[in-house]
């Protein structure tokens, strides 16, 4: 059962349609994010894209996956090294590890074996 002095809580909401620009909706996702748990984000979000237009939809989905996400590496312009960290300067932790993780198990054996010996010890064979 949700406490029901939360709903008090969320009166900037007002603010937030009356203001109508980037700076409160990025401002109201954030204390949304830290007041509220991933059921009850999911259960707002959910809530809100049904009273959409169903045109609208997908746009504001879209827009929404704009803002979490950074998308994939851009092709080579410099060396490996700068846009990898071009990249992980930009991507969220959630893109990092499933890169990370899907990186690493493409390696062969001796590459991961290699790999984990450059974490410990600095160094490749």
């Amino acid at each position: 059962m949700h406490n029901t002095k939360r709903c008090c809580r969320f009166n900037f909401i007002e603010d937030l349609l009356v203001l109508d620009d980037t700076s409160s909706t990025l401002k109201a996702s954030a204390l949304f994010r830290l007041k509220l748990d991933a059921y009850d984000r999911t259960l707002l979000a959910v809530t809100v894209l049904l009273a959409c237009d169903p045109d609208n939809i997908i746009t504001c989905a879209e827009a929404a996956l704009e803002q979490n996400t950074f998308g994939l590496p851009m092709p080579t312009f410099s060396t490996p090294q700068q846009d990898a960290q071009w990249w992980v300067d930009r991507a969220t932790t959630e893109e990092r590890m499933a890169f990370l993780v899907k990186s690493y198990n493409s390696l062969t054996k001796k590459l991961q074996r290699d790999f984990r010996d450059f974490i410990t010890n600095g160094e490749t064979q």
